[in-house]
């Protein structure tokens, strides 16, 4: 190990540490608080966490408390640095997920691995993979394609298979533990704020089938903002951002739904052009707003056909967590949408690359790989001159594309719920939060895919009414989901000299520290979670 990384190795601590002690001397009056009895049992699954998510949560904890919470803090094992952010409130109570494992236990999960891969033969036998009430071949097969970085599992790749081996047999071992950990803890009311991958999934999971109350807490796509989400059974699928039945019917028959159609058409344009969108993964930094002919003319489009664009998903990232899909995963729909689009020269095609692409790898720390280009080009060859790409590092704006394409394709992206603002159709190939509202093109199989593609050119524009819901949706999501932040305060991509330890932070002024219970956004979250106390706006989103 050269000097320099040892040298940015004590940097980052150092910066680390003079943080932690800043943290605990803003916190020092939520220490003499003295909370009520302790009646209900709040569990915070911290299994993926990282400092900043540490420390929000210790204060969604903190107002919990005061309303007769005690706090249980687990953790895959003993984390000090993690533990200090909890700390910091007061007196905590912590479990380690590997304690509640034994020797025993995880021979009999890694003997159940191998009989059930001893009868399971291909990618959806491995999907529908569930045990006792956990999606755990969901999470087996989010994991491994997240850590190999690929788009699909090869049951015939020696790696793949092996990876899927050892995944499988970690989720049935967090599974026995945590079944241990719920009949000694008793949780009333279990947080989250990763709930997909494992280890998390496989609690997220098992805290449903037990009637435990469940939170997700997560970052809005509004600069400084968040989203609550409660979770039941019956509703373990939906995204965070989804609306419920009740909050549709409200925003469609409200009197004011013409000020929001047009304020959502502002906001969008607003944060596009600000680089607000989705701002901690900075994906429109550096992006330029582009002309109609400009595109045209760099891409290599033919300015008299109509042009669609197929919005590629990350293939590996979060893939099985929120509805159903046409295609066992992203990397297939992608092939099968460019062999159509091979197929009808009628128009422009556009194969846009996820520009989270660059944030993922960097925070990864993986080199900026774009697998869906080189997935195609190893399917395909050499494409078709009606076929273009928008790669994930171009400096074109997302916005360039909503004033001139005439149609767009994503399996259950954001961008579903965008381009139907404009008038824009949108073909998805898979449920997500917003299917089902009357804006988007649902095809229910891979033929009647196939055949609206092959014939897409004759699809008409929106509807008015059409329209009318995309919009409206798209304001309940995206505005009126988001919980301004007040005493709790994100800091992303933080500027610190020579230090590279802290891409994401909270912040917290002493002041608010002493009155946490009424600011307007953890306050607004104790009501909520402790006695559904929201005004009616807020009441139907969350």
């Amino acid at each position: 190990m050269n000097f320099l990384v040892i040298l940015q190795r004590l940097v980052n601590k150092i910066d680390l540490e003079i943080d932690l002690l800043k943290w605990w001397f803003k916190l020092a009056p939520l220490r003499n608080i003295h909370a009520q009895q302790k009646e209900k049992t709040l569990l915070v699954c911290a299994m993926l966490s990282i400092t900043a998510t540490a420390k929000a949560e210790a204060l969604f904890s903190a107002v919990l408390r005061k309303r007769g919470f005690k706090l249980v803090v687990l953790l895959p094992y003993s984390s000090p640095i993690l533990e200090r952010c909890f700390c910091s409130i007061g007196n905590v109570e912590f479990i380690y997920l590997n304690d509640f494992l034994n020797s025993e236990d995880i021979q009999n999960a890694n003997f159940s691995s191998e009989r059930y891969l001893g009868v399971i033969g291909n990618f959806v036998e491995l999907f529908n993979l569930n045990i006792d009430g956990v999606r755990t071949g969901q999470n087996v097969l989010s994991k491994s394609l997240r850590t190999l970085r690929v788009g699909t599992i090869d049951f015939s790749n020696t790696t793949h298979l092996e990876l899927i081996r050892k995944n499988l047999s970690e989720s049935i071992q967090i599974s026995i533990a945590i079944r241990k950990i719920l009949s000694q803890v008793r949780p009333d009311l279990a947080l989250f704020n990763e709930r997909g991958y494992t280890p998390a999934g496989e609690i997220f999971d098992a805290c449903l089938v037990n009637g435990i109350d469940v939170i997700q807490w997560l970052g809005s796509p509004l600069k400084n903002c968040l989203v609550y989400k409660r979770y039941n059974l019956e509703n373990r699928d939906q995204h965070p951002l989804s609306i419920s039945q009740k909050g549709w019917e409200f925003l469609l028959s409200h009197n004011s739904s013409k000020e929001m159609q047009n304020r959502i058409m502002v906001h969008l344009q607003e944060n596009y052009h600000a680089e607000g969108w989705y701002n901690h993964q900075q994906l429109n930094v550096g992006k330029k707003i582009r002309e109609k002919s400009d595109i045209c003319l760099q891409l290599g489009l033919d300015p008299t056909k109509k042009t669609a664009v197929v919005f590629s998903h990350i293939l590996y990232d979060a893939t099985f967590f929120y509805g159903s899909s046409l295609f066992p995963d992203y990397l297939t729909w992608l092939l099968e949408t460019v062999r159509l689009a091979i197929s009808n020269s009628s128009i422009n095609w556009i194969i846009k690359v996820h520009p989270v692409n660059v944030w993922r790898s960097r925070m990864d720390g993986a080199p900026m790989e774009q697998l869906e280009v080189k997935a195609i080009n190893e399917a395909f060859g050499q494409l078709p001159p009606h076929i273009k790409f928008i790669l994930a590092d171009s400096d074109i704006n997302t916005y360039s594309l909503f004033s001139f394409i005439d149609y767009g394709l994503t399996v259950r992206g954001t961008i579903g719920m965008e381009l139907p603002c404009f008038g824009i159709p949108v073909i998805t190939a898979g449920t997500g939060r917003y299917s089902g509202h009357g804006f988007t093109i649902e095809p229910t199989s891979i033929e009647e895919y196939g055949n609206i593609l092959l014939n897409l050119q004759e699809l008409a524009p929106l509807g008015s009414d059409e329209i009318r819901k995309a919009q409206l949706f798209a304001y309940g999501t995206l505005i009126l989901r988001g919980i301004p932040m007040d005493a709790l305060q994100f800091a992303y991509n933080e500027k610190i000299i020579f230090s590279k330890a802290r891409k994401m932070n909270v912040n917290l002024s002493r002041e608010k520290a002493l009155n946490l219970e009424n600011s307007a956004d953890l306050g607004l979250f104790q009501d909520w979670v402790c006695n559904g106390d929201l005004d009616e706006l807020f009441r139907e989103f969350v």
